[in-house]
């Protein structure tokens, strides 16, 4: 999923419901619900090798990511 549409989702969610824009962001540790956390951290974008390893990158960084780590 792009960063834009995940955007464009959470916009279709608060129009829905304006007071969810209030609630608690959770995530789900994997696809069959076997448990949940919360967003602590606020977006990180760096490079993702596709496995494990994701290397975050500071405001201003001239290397190009190509991701952006939402936890």
């Amino acid at each position: 999923m792009k960063l834009k549409d995940y955007i464009k989702q959470l916009q279709q969610v608060i129009s829905a419901n304006p007071k969810s824009a209030d609630l608690d962001v959770i995530y789900a540790k994997d696809e069959e619900g076997n448990g949940f956390g919360h967003v602590y951290y606020s977006p990180t974008i760096g490079k993702y090798d596709g496995s494990y390893d994701f290397e975050g990158y500071d405001v201003g960084d001239k290397r190009k990511p190509n991701a952006v780590c939402i936890n």
